[in-house]
């Protein structure tokens, strides 16, 4: 694999997000995250554009799995 294989790979996909990545569609899915019995969340800002949010992400979703 090389240096620039990731990068490739993020941008083939389209910017397309794996199933465990919730989007929040309204107000009201942002004040649900905070509630105290909603559980443990991760809210990560992704830019498809930027390669170090690419790489983290992967990294994140490796260690997900």
């Amino acid at each position: 694999m090389g240096i620039f294989d990731g990068i490739r790979d993020a941008f083939q996909s389209g910017g397309n997000l794996k199933e465990k990545w919730k989007v929040p569609g309204a107000e009201k899915d942002l004040k649900y995250l905070f509630e105290p019995s909603s559980g443990t969340h991760l809210i990560y800002k992704h830019s498809f554009a930027c390669a170090i949010c690419m790489f983290s992400k992967k990294r994140i979703e490796s260690l997900m799995e």
